[in-house]
């Protein structure tokens, strides 16, 4: 009780000093304003203010916003070290507070007890070669192999709006993915495979780090940017590998590259670093055409030291669809077909580019290539199942993962998990996904559809907007939705309900309090 009485008291002298040295403070100040203005003679020139005011007015938005790129500076970049203290040291309280107001809210959503979250979200996410490190991080596992890491490089293509229904070899019909679909052949193609949101800042922490779009909002932008990931580039980096992420647009134009650092990826290439090509490379909207651009960074990463780990975002097939002059008459034939199709032809035709130009590279034998895309395209979403189902090929020229095709479900939150199962990387991650080489019989996909939340199996979608009555469909034969089957199936409703409501616990917990990942385990 003593001490506590101290304690009251200190503080109370502290702060009475505070106040008084404040007062103090505001009272010079004031005194020698006056005692300057009664010396200093003003002359006015309206004109010569009003240009002053117009250079300071100019100075302090640029300041502000952080300089002349396309979007204003996040927090995000401040986190371009492999040290996130640096990056937290780096920014200032002020600029936090004002920049929160503008930021989206990331609310934990509490539906069950936690415990009981816990454990059916492990009982999905968590395989037998894993081990949970920490009970307050539920994501966060280590990976066990009983067999050394292989030391494969990585390479990832992120193909702008490719749905897969413009994939032949995934729906049996109409191809506009012909050289992705013979590549296909000699890969694992996944024909159930779904993105983890409908825009690219979605798709983006959803693949690098394996957290999915579970908000309204994307993680990008938000407060919860600045959270501690465990992305795929930090866990490579630990290996020995060189990393890097490409994209041809402007930098900054999408915050690409302030989340990419995050997610441990030393190098960000842009459009501002090929300006030395031709006029003719630049698509005059967005940035460069794949062609130029693929067989660009294919002589990047041939300059690195194996192993490597590159991201390769494309962008020709995104609206407004142009296709460079000289390639148009490669697709003549298809006068009849949309932009957006023709373009899908010809972002195709670039992934030709890059292979014949790296199958005579020597790393290319010692590379695992995946092949998926960042959404479906905006107007072709039709039903339910065209607005997320998205291709994904695993393919490996050195042929140690077998070909096929896998129908059962899987979506970019898995694609993090299973580099590290292709790697047999022993790592520490905070999947919240599960590698789609996980022999677990059963696989889910959550989604964000509007005002629902959504689980999704390898016949069913369960939504609930946690107001009013679930619905249940079997997506594949019902694509739109429209026979609900919630009555008829309440054992699956409630089987199915249960593990949603505890993956949006898990998740919503995690990112709204900073739970996905801590150091030192």
């Amino acid at each position: 009780m003593r001490q506590q009485a101290l304690g009251v008291e200190f503080i109370e002298v502290v702060t009475a000093q505070v106040f008084i040295g404040g007062a103090v403070f505001v009272y010079a100040i004031i005194k020698l304003i006056r005692r300057l203005d009664n010396k200093i003679t003003f002359i006015r020139k309206p004109v010569i203010e009003i240009i002053c005011l117009l250079i300071i007015s100019f100075g302090a938005v640029v300041a502000i916003r952080g300089g002349f790129q396309l979007k204003p500076l996040r927090q995000a970049n401040a986190f371009t070290s492999d040290s996130q203290a640096l990056g937290y040291l780096t920014l200032n309280t002020t600029y936090n507070v004002v920049r929160s107001f503008f930021q989206p809210l990331l609310p934990n959503i509490s539906l069950v007890p936690k415990p009981e979250a816990d454990k059916y979200v492990l009982e999905m996410i968590k395989d037998d070669n894993e081990t949970v490190l920490d009970t307050q991080y539920v994501f966060m596992r280590r990976k066990n192999f009983s067999s050394e890491p292989r030391k494969l490089n990585v390479v990832m293509f992120i193909m702008e709006s490719w749905s897969a229904k413009y994939s032949g070899a995934i729906t049996g019909g109409k191809s506009l993915m012909p050289f992705f679909d013979s590549l296909a052949s000699q890969g694992l193609l996944f024909t159930n495979f779904f993105a983890n949101g409908q825009r690219s800042i979605e798709a983006i922490p959803s693949i690098l780090t394996s957290v999915p779009s579970i908000y309204n909002a994307s993680i990008i932008g938000s407060i919860a940017e600045m959270n501690r990931f465990r992305g795929l580039g930090s866990i490579l980096k630990e290996y020995g590998y060189i990393t890097s992420f490409h994209h041809g647009a402007s930098t900054g134009s999408m915050g690409f590259d302030g989340f990419s650092k995050i997610a441990g990826f030393t190098n960000y290439y842009g459009k501002e670093d090929f300006l030395h090509l031709p006029s003719s490379a630049f698509d005059g909207t967005w940035g460069i055409f794949d062609e130029p651009f693929f067989l660009e960074t294919e002589k990047i990463i041939s300059s690195y030291k194996e192993p490597f780990c590159s991201v390769i975002f494309s962008l020709s097939s995104h609206d407004p669809y142009v296709i460079p002059e000289d390639r148009l008459m490669l697709f003549e034939q298809y006068i009849n077909e949309s932009e957006y199709e023709r373009s899908i032809r010809y972002s195709d035709y670039c992934l030709i580019k890059f292979f014949e130009k790296s199958s005579s590279e020597p790393w290319f034998n010692n590379t695992v290539f995946i092949i998926t895309a960042d959404h479906t395209l905006y107007n072709s979403r039709d039903n339910f199942y065209s607005c997320f189902h998205s291709p994904l090929l695993i393919y490996t020229p050195s042929g140690i993962i077998n070909r096929g095709k896998v129908s059962t479900i899987a979506s970019h939150a898995d694609i993090l998990p299973t580099i590290l199962d292709i790697l047999r990387i022993p790592a520490v991650h905070s999947s919240m996904g599960i590698s789609v080489f996980s022999p677990k019989p059963e696989r889910y996909c959550f989604e964000k559809y509007g005002n629902d939340y959504c689980i999704i199996d390898n016949q069913y979608i369960l939504l609930n907007d946690l107001e009013h009555p679930m619905r249940l469909f079997n997506y594949k034969s019902d694509p739109s939705l429209k026979v609900n089957l919630a009555d008829k199936h309440t054992d699956i409703v409630a089987d199915l309900n249960i593990k949603l409501l505890s993956y949006i616990e898990a998740t919503t917990i995690a990112i709204s309090k900073d739970k996905i990942y801590t150091e030192g385990r």
